[in-house]
């Protein structure tokens, strides 16, 4: 089982004032095929976040999820520089 964890910034600048600062984690576990492709994330509080199914020569079927295809594509775009 993998991880990931997003994080997300936000400053609010006025000039050079710094207004508001907001920011949220959401960690994603990452579980995978016998192939190493994504196949459901879960939150911490082990909800299912996305769920993705492929066909036999790795062509993505079904996706179901809000973040379902990004997180897919930042998985398979690291898989390649590694």
């Amino acid at each position: 089982m993998k991880h990931s964890l997003r994080t997300m910034l936000w400053i609010v600048l006025l000039g050079p004032t710094q207004l508001a600062l907001s920011q949220t984690v959401a960690v994603t576990y990452i579980h995978t095929d016998h192939l190493g492709s994504p196949v459901m994330g879960r939150t911490q509080a082990g909800a299912t976040s996305f769920e993705a199914r492929y066909e036999p020569f790795g062509a993505r079927q079904r996706c179901r999820g809000a973040q379902a295809v990004l997180v897919i594509r930042a998985i398979m775009k690291t898989r390649r520089l590694v």
